[in-house]
């Protein structure tokens, strides 16, 4: 492993310190980002002393750590570690194998008892350097048993791109104190990549035995490359829905398709110690059908199990609240809704009033065709927070930075005004008489306007 400068000396940094080019460790420290809007604060120079004052935003998803060759490439990202150094006085003679750093020539060192040697950095599996006789030597700590060696004290450091050009120093004990940096499960040896994007998450592939819910042993394998993947996600909420073909009795199907998506979550749990509340296991029986139940291959892809995002995962695929979403049966959340009415410019009307730790926190709207459904969910309470940290009393400014794309318009009946991005709409607390706002409208909405209210549209 290369060191920097000729030395390797850190000069004025604290005290007299080694600096490598690189993380030591077996596995090497790592982070990564599982929020938007994540800036870390470093320095221009890998120096304490140095004002901590540099910007360097970090992107969701993104793992930082020496193994991940594609980030540290593209970024232009170095890892060094500053160490202090530490003098040890031989406690008897000792002859030890040792390797030059210089040119990786084996030797032996004949150490005498009151001779110094001086630790500088651990590389990894036991192995440190350490310099004796103005000489830098590569030793294993095991052959230095008996010697009294004490834990040193380190700085990880790592440059990224800054946000106003150039870069910046960050010590890896602040970022990773910062909200949204996590400390990733480990992947393999030398094997470091990005979080994967939570919408992307599936079960592809995953197969049961024939008549059961026992797991193949290949549908075990992709679901421990899914565990690794759900434990670096961010609150994670998720139905692991079943669904069979349309052979034999639809009783008995249901009942099967509800098995198998349990025998996945006692999977994730039990193998994983993923907490149970993390997911919700729905049988779907022979419903929605993905191919021909007519045809051999129709019937084998029907006989499946999908992974969908639910709570907490506002902007993705299936947006929800509180682990509910349209189209769901009202029966499954019974025990947090409750009958009320509303008013409003069109008339009054019924709905189910959620409650969440004995709050109101909003209301369900009935299903456009079906009473036994959920229709749109409308959250009027900053208690329910959602993915970017989306909530009721959040500001408009805050909202165009977190979501750049929504459209906003005005109404001709109450005037309300609403932010929309796909089918969701953020309730504005200000008023516009027409549905399409000019140019100048537009403009005259106050950054810290707030949001009064959330809607999950079918």
């Amino acid at each position: 492993m290369s060191t920097s400068d000729a030395k390797g000396l850190v000069e004025g940094y604290e005290k007299s310190w080694y600096i490598a080019d690189f993380w030591p460790g077996e596995y090497p420290s790592m982070f990564s980002v599982n929020m938007d809007g994540v800036e870390l604060y470093g320095r221009a120079e890998m120096r304490l002393s140095a004002p901590q004052n540099i910007a360097c935003s970090v992107p969701k998803l993104a793992t930082f750590s020496p193994w991940n060759y594609k980030r540290n490439e593209a970024d232009k990202i170095l890892y060094k570690s500053v160490t202090e150094v530490r003098n040890y006085k031989m406690s008897r003679d000792l002859k030890i194998p040792a390797t030059q750093e210089k040119d990786d020539n084996k030797v032996k060192l004949d150490l005498k008892q009151g001779d110094i040697l001086s630790f500088l950095v651990y590389y990894s599996e036991g192995y440190a350097l350490y310099r004796y006789d103005n000489q830098n030597y590569v030793l294993n700590q095991g052959d230095l048993e008996g010697e009294e060696l004490t834990e040193v004290a380190k700085d990880l450091w790592l440059r990224l791109p800054a946000n106003e050009g150039g870069s910046c120093w960050v010590l890896y004990k602040d970022a990773i104190e910062t909200i949204g940096i996590i400390i990733p499960e480990i992947e393999g040896y030398k094997i470091a990549n990005d979080l994967a994007e939570v919408s992307e998450l599936s079960l592809e592939g995953v197969a049961f035995e024939s008549g059961s819910a026992n797991l193949t042993e290949a549908s075990q394998v992709i679901l421990d490359d899914l565990a690794t993947k759900l434990l670096q996600v961010n609150n994670p909420n998720f139905e692991v829905a079943g669904y069979t073909d349309s052979s034999g009795s639809k009783d008995g199907n249901q009942k099967l398709s509800q098995r198998r998506a349990q025998a996945v979550v006692d999977y994730f749990v039990e193998q994983f110690d993923i907490a149970p509340s993390n997911f919700k296991a729905v049988g779907h029986g022979i419903s929605n059908p993905i191919a021909d139940n007519a045809t051999p291959e129709g019937r084998s892809k029907n006989r499946r199990v999908e992974l969908i995002t639910l709570g907490n995962f506002l902007l993705t695929k299936h947006p929800s609240a509180l682990g509910m979403r349209p189209g769901h049966k009202l029966s499954d959340y019974s025990d947090m809704l409750s009958k009320t009415v509303i008013e409003t410019g069109e008339g009054d009307f019924e709905v189910l009033a959620i409650s969440y730790e004995g709050s109101h926190v909003g209301h369900i709207d009935p299903y456009f065709d079906d009473s036994s459904k959920i229709g749109n969910i409308n959250i009027t309470s900053p208690l329910i927070i959602f993915e970017k940290g989306l909530s009721v009393n959040l500001t408009w400014g805050k909202l165009k930075k977190l979501v750049p794309s929504v459209t906003v318009n005005g109404s001709e009946i109450e005037g309300r005004t609403h932010a929309s991005y796909e089918n969701v709409s953020f309730r504005l607390n200000a008023n516009f008489w027409s549905f399409q706002l000019s140019e100048d409208e537009l403009k005259s909405i106050k950054d810290d306007t707030a949001i009064i209210a959330i809607q999950i549209q079918q």
